[in-house]
């Protein structure tokens, strides 16, 4: 798949001298940002500008990053599913992608949350995406999930009856094994 430009949803930025500030402006609120954040081209998907942030994740410098094909960062059965997310992006439906795989210089795989949009410089246009990695919050809910399977199947078979109501004294929960002892579900 190809992405192409779009026309509508961009917004168009002056260049730095145009409206007072220096060149190097966007490089400083890039580079003291401590989240990750990327600047990488529509046309050639060439990483453009990025922080220190995410050079760290990745475990590249900086300059290493500078002229890196974005896509490259991905893992190959993730490319078609991520390129989808940018056309979308570049169309102006989306804004945000989710449990993204990104794979770092030393080929370890993190799990990140893509906030992205595209600016119109005079240069071309270009993604700017914020990514923050989610990997930790995955492993929990993962664990949390595990937990909740042995809890339930604890509760599932117990012979003693367990229950919880709610704050209105509604029952929310009745184990398998009220039904047992009386006969009944309740």
């Amino acid at each position: 798949m190809k992405l192409e430009k779009r026309d509508k949803h961009t917004r168009a930025i002056q260049p730095a001298d145009r409206v007072g500030l220096p060149a190097d402006t966007f490089n400083f609120i890039f580079k003291d940002l401590s989240i990750g954040v990327l600047m990488v081209s529509v046309e050639n998907r060439k990483i453009f500008l990025c922080n220190k942030s995410i050079a760290n994740l990745l475990g590249y410098t900086v300059d290493e990053l500078k002229g890196f094909d974005v896509m490259k960062l991905h893992p190959e059965k993730a490319l078609e599913r991520i390129t989808v997310n940018f056309i979308e992006i570049l169309e102006g439906k989306s804004n945000h992608i989710e449990n993204v795989p990104i794979v770092c210089k030393d080929w370890k795989t993190f799990y990140a949350d893509i906030n992205a949009s595209v600016i119109d410089f005079p240069t071309g246009q270009y993604f700017i995406g914020i990514i923050s990695d989610i990997t930790e919050r995955m492993r929990t809910t993962e664990e949390l999930h595990e937990s909740e399977k042995r809890m339930r199947f604890i509760l599932e078979n117990v012979g003693d009856v367990v229950w919880s109501r709610d704050l209105n004294l509604n029952l929310t929960y009745v184990s398998p094994a009220a039904a047992k002892m009386r006969g009944f579900t309740i």
